[in-house]
């Protein structure tokens, strides 16, 4: 039996957009790979498990420093922190 580590876990956090399309997130990889996340919303603190929200943004990014939110609602009320997987 051996474990092997491959991959980075990658720590973003950024706000929803107010439509569908890009939202800023310098740093981000093509090809990283939304592991899980938590949001609060407005100016609560306590963090909720994001699954009510994962169809509204893609699952692997698609474009270098951005993360595209599919949803064309205004999420921006949302604060998110995602956990994605780099390197795989």
């Amino acid at each position: 039996m051996t474990v092997t580590v491959t991959g980075n876990l990658v720590k973003a956090t950024l706000i929803g957009g107010t439509a569908s399309g890009p939202v800023s997130v310098p740093g981000l990889e093509v090809g990283d790979v939304v592991f899980t996340g938590v949001f609060t919303v407005g100016t609560t603190t306590t963090p909720t498990d994001w699954q009510p929200f994962i169809s509204s943004y893609e699952k692997v990014i698609s474009v270098a420093d951005e993360f595209q939110q599919i949803n064309p609602g205004d999420l921006s009320v949302l604060s998110l922190t995602l956990y994605l997987l780099r390197g795989l």
